[in-house]
């Protein structure tokens, strides 16, 4: 007997990625979202804001890799980003 694979899983191997609607709630998608708008916030001197799209841009943020990763300044270790992962 042969078990078919879950439907995700071709998605997953064509494109390296998978949307998994649902699986977190809204409000806490929200909060983590409120929760990095406030770290990049919180750079002095940089003046990101999160209501004035004229400073989403590299000059108004902090250091970050392609696709605005960032991975400096500890953030993989605030506690909203640990939350996202778990």
């Amino acid at each position: 007997m042969t078990v078919a694979p879950p439907p995700w899983r071709e998605a997953f191997e064509r494109d390296g990625y998978v949307v998994l609607k649902g699986v977190v709630p809204k409000d806490r998608c929200e909060d983590y979202a409120d929760r990095a708008l406030s770290w990049l916030e919180g750079f002095e001197g940089l003046g990101f804001k999160r209501d004035d799209a004229s400073t989403w841009d590299q000059d108004h943020m902090p250091i970050h890799g392609p696709g605005g990763l960032h991975t400096q300044y500890g953030v993989p270790h605030e506690d909203w980003v640990w939350e996202c992962r778990t």
